[in-house]
């Protein structure tokens, strides 16, 4: 829950982000200025990142103790966990792909910042921020897929209609929804990329909801979330 808070309030003050110097997050060239113009801020909210996605793969990590019973149920919720783990340790290398951009911007590699090289750097920067983008898409295939098991697993646990079994068909649905997106994006060119993203940042808000719930399961030693013995 720590976690997902924490990820949350990162993205809230992530330059060119919601409350800092906000620009579109289509517009590479504009993001990686602002990022770099408040380079301290994108380091410390880049690092909080990674902070949080670390303290999500350990609380989810304890779930792994139900999944020592054979069934497809415990199956799905095994494969659903670490494949999350996965997606996130993807988005951690995204987040290192950031740390990389404000780096080149600001201290170059090895030949300096001057003007007679800051172009190549400008370009060297966009081809290292594209690349974590690319990663980005990575994450959501694999994220997705993650929360259809996930979800299913757990779903298979719940024992009648609760909060907690509604947050697990949720979280299919979430995966559902984010790996039709992403099909759609690469087989419908005609499709804006900010819809892509709007639809991809609304079903990731709805996951980290459904987290947030599962971990308010777990805190309170619900069935859903304790070993049968």
């Amino acid at each position: 829950m720590a976690g997902i808070v924490l990820i949350l309030l990162t993205s809230l003050f992530y330059p060119g982000g919601v409350l800092i110097d906000t620009v579109d997050s289509l517009e590479f060239s504009a993001l990686i200025a602002v990022m770099s113009d408040n380079a301290s801020l994108t380091h410390a909210a880049t690092l909080g990142t990674m902070f949080a996605l670390l303290l999500q793969s350990y609380g989810l990590l304890a779930l792994f103790r139900l999944t020592t019973l054979q069934g497809l149920g415990n199956a799905s919720l095994r494969f659903g966990i670490i494949a999350s783990v996965i997606g996130w340790v993807l988005l951690m290398v995204e987040a290192g792909t950031r740390h990389m951009v404000v780096h080149i911007t600001q201290h170059g590699i090895g030949t300096g910042t001057g003007p007679d090289v800051q172009p190549e750097l400008n370009d060297l920067a966009l081809a290292v921020f594209s690349t974590g983008t690319a990663i980005h898409f990575s994450f959501i295939a694999i994220s997705s897929v993650a929360a259809i098991m996930l979800g299913a697993g757990l779903a298979a646990r719940s024992r009648g209609m609760n909060v907690f079994s509604v947050a697990a068909y949720g979280m299919v649905l979430v995966g559902v929804a984010g790996l039709f997106n992403l099909v759609i994006l690469q087989h419908v060119h005609d499709i804006d990329l900010a819809v892509f993203a709007l639809i991809s940042n609304s079903v990731l808000t709805i996951g980290a909801v459904c987290f947030i719930i599962f971990g308010v399961g777990m805190y309170r030693g619900s069935s859903e979330f304790a070993p049968q013995n």
